[in-house]
């Protein structure tokens, strides 16, 4: 028996759309937690596989699930400089404010010295709009993924 499930994280890391779909098909759990809790969107948002976000939000996803250190994907995306997937993730309506003591803000600025000025920016603007209590750079310290 095939397992569909691991099938779509393999997709998703790869970023492979037809594996992904051929998953679907075969009714793999889009929201299936893999190894540490994380998903497929998880995936495709830190190897920057920006329509695979998109299928898999399309398709129903889970947006704001987070996996046993309390990441999400919007996280993961802001970690790794993917800023379209920020805005895809927001403009979907992922919640800015979830932190495990980090915002995703704090997550892209700790990486290599605030490489991805573009994503910080951009975060922060998202941050002032909504107000939500949580600041840019509150949470700093602790480890990072």
């Amino acid at each position: 028996m095939e397992d569909w499930n691991e099938k779509l994280i393999t997709a998703t890391r790869t970023g492979d759309s037809g594996a992904l779909k051929l998953c679907l098909q075969n009714d793999a759990d889009i929201d299936y937690q893999g190894v540490r809790g994380w998903t497929a969107l998880m995936w495709a948002a830190r190897r920057g596989h920006l329509e695979i976000c998109k299928l898999l939000i399309d398709t129903g996803c889970k947006i704001d699930t987070t996996d046993v250190d309390g990441w999400t994907a919007l996280m993961l995306a802001a970690m790794y400089g993917h800023l379209e997937i920020c805005r895809l993730l927001i403009d979907t309506g992922c919640k800015i404010d979830t932190t495990n003591g980090k915002t995703p803000y704090d997550v892209a600025a700790a990486v290599k010295l605030g490489q991805y000025r573009e994503v910080m920016e951009y975060l922060q603007s998202v941050m002032s709009e909504k107000s939500s209590g949580v600041t840019a750079g509150q949470g700093m310290e602790g480890n990072f993924h």
